[in-house]
This record gives structure tokens, C-alpha cells and sequence, in this order.
């Protein structure tokens, strides 16, 4: 199994506690913003920014998770690990509004867990371009991808694995060569008052300050890799 498939696949089969849970975000997170590249089309991109959100009723009943808000429409799609669920999705034609976002699912129907990894800032690797915003980046991403039945494939698609299969129109894939970079985390942006326990939680991780559109209020936390 892919590496960042297992990571992601313990944590949501694996953890037994909160504490648990966020080991396995920050070595998730690690993965995704060194170790491997987002691949649309024909188009590579580092990712730069990234939130988690995962529900498990026992251990990690975070509100602001898609699985505890919608779970009728949402909970299907995260069941299982490397699925790539797109926000408020009814069909590609359709797929033009503003409130739009690509989450890498991880989850387990068995242990009732369900996550999403959303993807917030990316940098297109052939000119260094950088676009930010869930919403931008989902623009981005299917620009690249060029493909609307590939998409309409993957937004109902509910195979575990299938955002690390190379025939998957857009898809994970390690480096090469993994960047030597800090990885920075911080709260995650734009949520609403109804638990700051969750709110508060630092689940956001980073590698570029200037993909902030404003400067967290708590210090940032600053984590090394080493070479």
C-alpha cells in the first residue's frame, strides 16, 4: 500500500484517542507537503496549505467535519481512504460556484470514522504559480485536469485507493525528491463559534507564510524536518 494511503488509513482505523488522531495528522501532513505531489492531468502542483477535519463520535467528535454536518450526503464518500470528495458537487456541468473544495478522504465504515484532508493552497511546479482558496484551487485543479468525464468519475467514485492510481485523472504521487522545507501549523481558518475546543484545534499545516490571508492571532508552531 502507498505510504501516504497507510498514514492516512491508521488514523482513522488505528487511533485510539485525540491525542492519536493528531500524531497521525502531522505525520500525514508531512507526507503531503514533502513527500509527495499533486498530479492534474498533465500538470504537477506542491501543495502548500492544508486543513484536517475527521469525525469519530468517541474520540474526535469534531463539529465542523462535512461527515458531522451532512452525513447523509457525506458520510458514504468518507467511509474509506483516498477518495477525493469535492464540496457541494452535483454534477461537473455544475460545478461553478464560489463555496467549491477538494478533500482527500481517509475513513473507516467499520470503526464509524470519517475524514477529509482539504487541500487550500497549491503552487503549479512547471512556473511557480501559486493559487489560494479552496474554492481557486478546485478551479485550478480541474483546469489542469481537463478532463470533465474523469472528474464526474472521481466525485462519485467511492473505490478506496483511488487517488493514489495512476490511471486516476487527478491523483497523489511521491517525489522523486522530497523538499527540505519547515512545516509550520496553526488553527484552521474561517470557522464558526459552535465549540472552541475544535475550533482552536492547530489543524492546519503549512510550508508559506504568504499563503496566509491574515496572521493567526496564536503564535505559530514550527515544526523541523530534518534532512
Amino acid at each position: 500500500m502507498d505510504l501516504l494511503h497507510k498514514t492516512l488509513s491508521d488514523i482513522a482505523t488505528l487511533s485510539r484517542s485525540t491525542a492519536e488522531v493528531e500524531t497521525g495528522f502531522l505525520e500525514a501532513a508531512k507526507l503531503i507537503l514533502l513527500d509527495y505531489q499533486l498530479i492534474a492531468g498533465e500538470e504537477s502542483f506542491e501543495i502548500l496549505e492544508l486543513e484536517f477535519y475527521f469525525y469519530q463520535k468517541q474520540i474526535h467528535p469534531d463539529p465542523y467535519s462535512h461527515a458531522f454536518q451532512y452525513p447523509k450526503r457525506v458520510i458514504p464518500k468518507m467511509s474509506v481512504t483516498g477518495s477525493w470528495y469535492f464540496h457541494r458537487f452535483i454534477g461537473v456541468e455544475k460545478y461553478t460556484h464560489t463555496r467549491r473544495g477538494l478533500d482527500l478522504t481517509y475513513g473507516s465504515a467499520e470503526h464509524e470514522a470519517y475524514g477529509g484532508l482539504l487541500i487550500r493552497s497549491v503552487k503549479r511546479e512547471s512556473d511557480g504559480k501559486r493559487v489560494s482558496g479552496p474554492s481557486n484551487v478546485v478551479a485550478y485543479v480541474l483546469e489542469a485536469a481537463d478532463n470533465p468525464e474523469g472528474v464526474q468519475h472521481l466525485a462519485f467514485n467511492r473505490d478506496d485507493g483511488m487517488a493514489f492510481r495512476e490511471d486516476s485523472v487527478i491523483r497523489f504521487s511521491p517525489r522523486n525528491k522530497p523538499l527540505f522545507k519547515a512545516v509550520y501549523q496553526t488553527s484552521r481558518h474561517g470557522l464558526g463559534d459552535k465549540m472552541p475546543f475544535f475550533r482552536d484545534k492547530e489543524y492546519r499545516y503549512f510550508t508559506d507564510a504568504s499563503v496566509l490571508k491574515k496572521r493567526p492571532k496564536k503564535n505559530l508552531k514550527k515544526e523541523i524536518i530534518s534532512a
